[in-house]
């Protein structure tokens, strides 16, 4: 099977990044030929991930985030003319514009289409006017769309709600991850590490987390991700005088130090997916406290696995904050939970299996 990605950018590494690098690693180690086109140039940390694994992957430079009608039309004709090069079995896209341009340059063509959404842009949380705008577009698209592939239920049904597409043709696919026999140190320290691992961005709400975490004492507060709010979060930190409690490390690749240090994982936002990073902590036996947005909840079992928070919530944040702090085995109990629920229902395997299944339906359907 010869599959063609194609994801938005290549400049980040976010869940729609490591969802298509488990699927394209998997693909190819079971003999599947794989090629993967994102947005940007191919200095980005997206394209050094994908040499090191020896997977073939092109650069669109002009394929941005952003709408550009000059560079979204070059766009369209650079991929028309690497599936015309590559002539793949299936087209996956990934990301809301890479969704958008990948599907106009499959017009007549005989060739699958999938999208795989994760989270769409007009989920509760974002801009009106930018989720009107998407809502419509999206309905349009839904027309030149074989499949769509949603990460959690309530993707799903905001899509029905949405009369985006027929329920038939929108399966649900949870992500997953490469679990490991990971054991973290949960020695008693002085001070807890509490890590979040998130961009910058009007999607993550870093502001509610710190204003949470002001008056806690005997924490340490480790902030992961770069992005354009990074520096106003950084004054909000000097500004309250805690810059002795947090620690911000922008874009890095020690996660995995840090989470194996970690006692607590929390995931503050806007509006949420299905994210991976709330999965790498349940990996490490991390207690978390997310925030009830999106598709989020359907990783935890509130007050099992972890804490659910509302949106904005900063009294509730700080009160689960210290329920966890007072009593340790309480946060350790909380983390075999959560490691058990990941190897039970959301492992790399689980969502390859259920995802080349819907690969080869699709090939056999327009075969």
């Amino acid at each position: 099977m010869k599959v063609l990605f194609v994801i938005t950018r290549g400049d980040e590494i976010g869940g729609a990044q490591i969802h298509v690098l488990t699927l394209v690693k998997l693909l190819q180690r079971n003999g599947n030929s794989v090629l993967v086109a994102y947005g940007g140039d191919s200095s980005g940390p997206f394209s050094k991930l994908l040499t090191q694994a020896d997977i073939d992957h092109i650069s669109i430079r002009v394929l941005k985030r952003e709408i550009s009608l000059f560079k979204d039309l070059i766009s369209i004709f650079k991929l028309k003319n690497i599936v015309s090069v590559y002539k793949p079995d299936i087209v996956t896209l990934h990301s809301s514009k890479a969704g958008f341009l990948g599907r106009i340059s499959l017009l007549f063509t005989n060739i699958p289409v999938l999208y795989t959404v994760h989270g769409w842009a007009f989920t509760d949380g974002i801009a009106k006017n930018k989720a009107k705008f998407y809502n419509k577009l999206e309905k349009l698209l839904a027309y030149i769309t074989n499949k769509i592939i949603v990460v959690s239920e309530y993707d799903k049904s905001l899509a029905l709600k949405h009369h985006i597409m027929c329920s038939d043709k929108i399966e649900v696919v949870h992500n997953g991850i490469k679990t490991n026999d990971l054991h973290r140190d949960d020695t008693l320290k002085e001070n807890l590490n509490l890590i979040m691992v998130a961009r910058f961005d009007e999607q993550k709400d870093h502001e509610s987390l710190i204003l949470a975490c002001k008056n806690i004492e005997k924490i340490k507060l480790h902030l992961l991700g770069g992005g354009p709010n990074l520096g106003r979060i950084e004054k909000l930190v000097h500004d309250l005088k805690i810059e002795s409690k947090v620690v911000f490390y922008g874009y890095s690749n020690q996660v995995d130090s840090i989470l194996k240090e970690a006692d607590i994982f929390l995931l503050i936002s806007n509006w949420e997916g299905f994210p991976i990073s709330t999965l790498e902590a349940m990996n490490y036996s991390l207690p978390v406290i997310i925030s009830d947005v999106g598709g989020s909840s359907e990783a935890v079992d509130n007050n099992k696995t972890g804490y659910l928070v509302e949106k904005k919530n900063i009294n509730q944040i700080t009160n689960k904050i210290k329920l966890l702090i007072e009593n340790r085995e309480l946060r350790l109990n909380m983390g075999i939970l959560g490691k058990a629920k990941l190897l039970n229902n959301f492992t790399e395997e689980k969502m390859y299996q259920k995802t080349f299944k819907i690969y080869l339906d699709l090939i056999k359907s327009k075969s």
